[in-house]
């Protein structure tokens, strides 16, 4: 006659040996390792896979490139992607990124949005004074207008005071998202950016951008007005 332990085994209970590896969570963190490995796995499928829907044209990196390097046109190449993945502040242009210095390494491929690259190498070959300032605007249109190395007043929209009066585009339709609306970035004196600074603070009551707007001034004598 079999006894009650090996009866219990025959018929598929769990051994006492078996409720002792369950209760101290070997298998408890082997199953929830499992289901962590599927999760990643569904994501990466999900991101590499190409949905229907809205593409676009993004910068990305060409080759590898270390931190300090000062980008040039053979690092840069336009690769499209699904709307949806695009990341913030990415360009469509290269010549956005063109001269900029790269705040960190970035690999081959790697989307170049505003985080990669540094803003205050923009000043370079402006007056020693300069300082880069940001202007935020109410027209997408004027801001698209407003191409890198045109030349700008920048005036408040409440009184017509001209907060700078020969500033330079340092880098045109600054991409932000829908609450701060379009925007430039420009090369002015340190006095000239507070005010610009104080002007469209006091327009956001109304709505982004409200506060300053721009006049495009015709080149200098010499300079010619096609892009860089």
């Amino acid at each position: 006659m079999s006894s009650p332990r090996r009866s219990a085994r025959q018929h598929g209970r769990p051994t006492a040996g078996l409720r002792r590896v369950w209760r101290t969570g070997w298998w408890r963190r082997l199953v929830a390792a499992g289901a962590a490995a599927g999760a990643v796995w569904f994501s990466i499928t999900a991101l590499t896979a190409d949905p229907e829907g809205p593409r676009r044209d993004v910068v990305v990196a060409a080759t590898d490139a270390p931190a300090g390097h000062a980008l040039g046109q053979r690092d840069l190449a336009v690769q499209s992607m699904p709307q949806a993945l695009v990341p913030d502040g990415a360009g469509r242009d290269p010549r956005r990124w063109r001269g900029r210095v790269l705040t960190g390494p970035v690999r081959s491929g790697a989307v170049i949005t505003d985080s990669d690259v540094s803003v205050s190498a923009l000043a370079r070959g402006q007056p020693e004074d300069s300082v880069v300032a940001y202007v935020g605007l109410a027209s997408q249109a004027l801001a698209t207008a407003a191409t890198p190395g045109t030349h700008v007043e920048v005036v408040s929209t409440v009184d017509g005071t001209v907060l700078a009066g020969d500033a330079v585009v340092l880098d045109g339709a600054v991409e932000q998202d829908t609450s701060t609306g379009p925007g430039v970035l420009v090369a002015v004196r340190r006095d000239q950016a507070r005010q610009i600074a104080v002007a469209g603070r006091g327009g956001e009551l109304v709505g982004p951008g409200s506060g300053v707007t721009l006049v495009l001034l015709p080149p200098p004598e010499g300079v010619s007005r096609a892009d860089p």
